[in-house]
């Protein structure tokens, strides 16, 4: 069976000026002391999604702006947030949004556990399945996104905040060599968090992550899970490589 696309291709009202945020602000969060800024300025909200945990002191907010009739630039408008301490990171994404992309679904961690666990159940099989499905997301995404800069590492960092924004995790760039090789740590990999695993359990972030990079650098990557938290590590540690480091 074959699936229409197009839908998720189309752009999500082009004549408009939308914009995609990420923010990492302090807990407790003043939900009025944010959605005040956005009435004094006329900017309209189109989506919300919060992700946060009582055993970390922030939370991670992904928002769809609307900036067409604002009072204000975008630009300007990163700047004030920046300018409020409880803000610890921000990030503006110009990026064209389309239909699938600008919808937004939430669903608990059990449900997508519960998928993994039937993948899981096939063996390699279900394990490349869940790869497969990472790496083709990742060259999709990376393609949408590398219209906003022609830096690798500063696209990279914008992919890490997007996706925790979305809850996939929180993330840290340890190092990065151009299109060479990087190491990424994430913590509260929601594909490792409340699993136990002799082996490293992450295989569709680390598809993701490779797929992402592949396309990024314009050179196959290759990405290797050292450390999971579902084997009892701090963090999911994450290395990747171009194939051609990887031979040399």
């Amino acid at each position: 069976m074959l699936t229409d696309t197009s839908f998720f291709d189309k752009k999500y009202h082009p004549e408009r000026k939308l914009f995609l945020l990420t923010l990492e602000i302090a807990l407790p969060i003043d939900i009025k002391k944010i959605s005040d800024r956005l009435i004094k300025f006329r900017i309209k909200l189109l989506t919300t999604l919060i992700q946060a945990n009582p055993e970390h002191n922030t939370a991670n907010i992904t928002v769809i702006l609307d900036y067409t009739d604002a009072t204000i630039t975008p630009a300007s408008h990163v700047i004030l947030l920046r300018q409020m301490p409880e803000v610890k990171n921000v990030r503006l994404i110009n990026m064209p949004l389309a239909y699938g992309e600008a919808r937004m679904v939430a669903l608990p961690i059990r449900f997508f556990h519960q998928i993994f666990k039937l993948l899981r159940q096939l063996g390699a099989t279900g394990l490349s399945l869940m790869y497969n499905m990472g790496y083709l997301a990742g060259r999709e995404r990376a393609q949408v996104f590398r219209q906003i800069t022609d830096s690798n590492e500063e696209l990279l960092r914008i992919f890490l905040s997007y996706e925790a924004a979305l809850g996939t995790g929180r993330f840290t760039l340890k190092s990065h060599m151009p299109r060479k090789r990087c190491v990424i740590e994430a913590y509260d990999l929601y594909e490792c968090v409340g699993v136990k695993s002799r082996e490293p359990n992450s295989h569709l972030f680390r598809g993701l992550l490779a797929g992402f990079l592949t396309e990024l650098w314009g050179r196959e990557v290759m990405v290797t899970e050292t450390k999971c938290i579902a084997k009892g590590d701090e963090a999911c540690v994450f290395e990747a490589r171009a194939r051609e480091e990887v031979k040399s």
